[in-house]
């Protein structure tokens, strides 16, 4: 597929926006005119990109960084800074409110942030060109290990999911600390998860053992309704995605470069009134 220079839109500069760690997550919240980037790394650092497309740059606009004094107390370790970074592997935004956003971390916790935040300035040792402070509100109960993947619901304000490290994908509730859910698939690693754009209570996964794995929670079982070969060679699968205009098409990518393509049946696809109630069920009754 040839790939047409001029649909560059914008490319930021490098010098001190240059990121420590080459996983970065970016969003696109809205039209090109009003469009922002929101862009997470390994140096802790959360950066929000105003789109200039007269000069075809994205401008540095905002800053935050996600510092150890966030960390869960049982985390902290004596001696360690409080103003110390705390890498960031993945984020999601909710899909009601457009400044609440989720972070996963390469500590293995979960913070909900906020793009308003003004949380604790950021240490003296962190370079920046804009000022920097923390943008989390609340730390959730920790995956043991890095999380790969966080996704927030499209059905349900409070329902986010994560997947890592630890071999778990856990369903949490945005108001508490503990997850509602945790599925443990055995099979290694769990890279990417997400949930279906058109069915509540249908989540994809894919795993360390080159599978994809499948999730109908109105089964009322933990365990995938199906497993699906998503790697010829069986290795690593990092990457999947829902397509959200052709909702029976699915996509994943591995550690070789092979993306495969899946075709979902009806059942995954078909919505009933059943999966928002499982959904509403398992977050329990709005404290807000």
């Amino acid at each position: 597929m040839k790939v047409n220079a001029r649909k560059l839109m914008a490319k930021s500069l490098r010098m001190l926006y240059a990121k420590k760690n080459k996983n970065t997550n970016s969003w696109f919240p809205s039209d090109l005119d009003q469009a922002k980037i929101v862009s997470v790394s390994g140096d802790g650092k959360v950066l929000v990109w105003k789109v200039d497309m007269k000069k075809r740059r994205l401008k540095l606009s905002k800053g935050f960084v996600v510092m150890s004094q966030s960390l869960p107390r049982s985390m902290k370790v004596r001696g360690v800074r409080g103003d110390k970074e705390v890498g960031v592997t993945s984020l999601s935004f909710s899909h009601e409110d457009a400044d609440l956003f989720v972070l996963g971390s390469e500590s293995g916790c979960v913070f909900k942030c906020n793009l308003h935040a003004k949380g604790n300035p950021a240490g003296s040792h962190i370079v920046s060109s804009v000022p920097l402070c923390s943008p989390v509100s609340f730390t959730f109960n920790p995956h043991h290990g890095p999380v790969h993947s966080v996704d927030c619901s499209r059905f349900h304000r409070n329902a986010f999911l994560t997947a890592g490290m630890d071999q778990s994908i856990r369903i949490y509730n945005m108001l508490q600390a503990q997850p509602a859910l945790t599925i443990e698939p055995s099979e290694g690693y769990l890279f990417s998860a997400q949930w279906s754009p058109v069915r509540p209570a249908v989540l994809a996964a894919v795993t360390e053992k080159g599978n994809l794995l499948l999730y109908d929670l109105r089964t009322g079982h933990m365990v995938p309704t199906h497993k699906m070969e998503a790697s010829p060679n069986k290795v690593c699968v990092y990457s999947l995605q829902f397509n959200p205009q052709l909702k029976q098409i699915l996509a994943t990518g591995d550690g070789q470069g092979y993306i495969r393509v899946f075709r979902l049946s009806e059942a995954f696809t078909a919505m009933s009134g059943r999966d928002v109630e499982i959904l509403e069920e398992m977050m329990g009754p709005e404290k807000e």
